[in-house]
């Protein structure tokens, strides 16, 4: 099927005008820039602690938007010891 010039003109143009997509940034893994969704996999650099705000630039983008960060501890049990 041969789509038509004016058929990629509009999706173009409906793609243009589209609102910008959400980046998930909320209780991620890893340090996620808000403005371009740049994850920064290495976070060891910002110190910080549970509950923390901090203002960082990405590297990626060079915005600066806010982080806070959440610990959450996790134990495993087990009835005889690990071999």
């Amino acid at each position: 099927m041969v789509q038509k010039r004016e058929d990629y003109e509009l999706a173009y143009e409906q793609a243009k005008n589209a609102p910008p997509k959400e980046i998930d940034c909320e209780l991620v893994s890893y340090v996620t820039c808000p403005w371009c969704g740049k994850e920064d996999y290495d976070p060891w650099e910002y110190d910080q602690s549970d509950g923390d705000v901090e203002e960082i630039e990405c590297g990626y983008c060079e915005k600066t938007f806010w982080v806070q960060c959440m610990i959450t501890v996790k134990y495993t049990s087990k009835k005889e010891p690990w071999k």
